[in-house]
């Protein structure tokens, strides 16, 4: 998993890089300026005092071009865009419910970005390749919250995402069994005539009966949805950090020492379980650990979900920002041809 760098930062080196040159530029015209009245003799064609409204106007001209350079800057940093283009809309017809494990063992660091962290990304990444999917997000670890049900508000979906955390849930452990029968009862009820797809992200760990679980994934199927899986963090696993007990979307309770939190057990991921639970809901696995798997389980969505069909076109904004990046560009290049005032030097007229 990358990071997207906007692209319009990599304008801001160039940009630098001909600040920097136009004030050496003009410091070398001063230094020859200098050089040249330094030497003898002097030669009598130079001119004595520029006229007062020759220099205000080009003191003008250069300020006007320093501002038109700023704007440009600024304008493009902003992502400003000018006019619009036509382009092809995907919708989808079925819903993708998140289901977040958010229990303590997701905590652990075993991987890079942590467990929970990690399919925070993942959720971004599927998120902008399916940008026509209504999004659902489901939580659980002791118990099973629908904190967002399956909508087309993106920015709702992302506050609620980010917020996720072990201290959102008072009963710590994995209860795989309330979540997945929790799925199959959504499936029900939502009554959808394309089939809703269930992305169940955890570690897998804790499950005291697995062979349980197989009948419950094969009920959301049996429903009329479609599990798919990822599993997050190593079979060699970590320790589970410690996090404050006081706090969840159900209540409040003590932990049992005296800072109010509870020990640092060890997790182990299970990615067997996670495989076996897609396979019996009839979608995809993947380790987030392998990039083939999620690239993989991302093209799988896509057709799952029906984001390959164009559902009709419609208008978005066009982002200039190379365009004024461009701008800025000349309009320094132009300020820095220009002679200051601080470059004249003010001498009395040669005899």
């Amino acid at each position: 998993m990358s990071v997207t760098v906007p692209g319009v930062l990599v304008g801001i080196p160039l940009f630098l890089g001909l600040l920097v040159l136009s004030a050496w530029v003009r410091s070398r015209r001063l230094e020859r300026i200098k050089d040249y009245l330094s030497a003898k003799p002097k030669d009598s064609f130079w001119p004595s005092q520029p006229p007062s409204s020759t220099t205000n106007d080009r003191g003008i001209l250069r300020g006007l071009l320093l501002i038109t350079a700023a704007i440009g800057l600024l304008g493009a940093l902003s992502g400003f865009s000018i006019g619009t283009r036509e382009v092809q809309i995907r919708r989808s017809a079925a819903p993708l419910i998140l289901v977040m494990d958010i229990s303590r063992s997701m905590s652990v660091q075993d991987v890079q970005w942590g467990r929970l962290e990690a399919a925070k990304l993942l959720v971004r990444r599927v998120a902008s390749r399916l940008p026509g999917t209504s999004l659902g997000l489901t939580v659980f670890a002791g118990e099973t919250h629908q904190l967002l049900p399956p909508g087309p508000d993106r920015d709702l979906f992302f506050t609620y995402m980010e917020s996720l955390g072990p201290d959102l849930v008072t009963s710590q452990g994995t209860a795989f069994e309330a979540v997945l029968a929790e799925c199959a009862r959504l499936v029900e009820e939502l009554e959808l005539e394309a089939q809703p797809v269930f992305l169940l992200l955890s570690d897998g760990e804790d499950v005291v009966d697995p062979g349980s679980l197989t009948p419950l994934a094969e009920a959301i199927r049996g429903a009329g949805g479609v599990l798919a899986t990822v599993s997050f963090g190593t079979e060699e696993g970590g320790v589970v950090p410690a996090v404050p007990t006081r706090a969840g979307l159900s209540g409040s309770w003590s932990g049992t020492d005296a800072h109010n939190q509870t020990s640092d057990p060890h997790s182990s991921a299970d990615p067997h379980l996670l495989r076996t639970l897609a396979d019996a809901g009839g979608g995809r696995f993947a380790s987030a650990q392998n990039p083939g798997e999620v690239s993989d389980l991302l093209s799988w969505l896509e057709v799952a979900l029906g984001e390959t069909d164009v559902a009709g076109t419609g208008r978005e904004g066009v982002d200039r920002w190379g365009w004024l990046i461009l701008i800025s560009l000349i309009a320094l290049v132009a300020e820095a041809s220009l002679v200051g005032p601080l470059e004249r030097p003010r001498v009395k007229p040669w005899a």
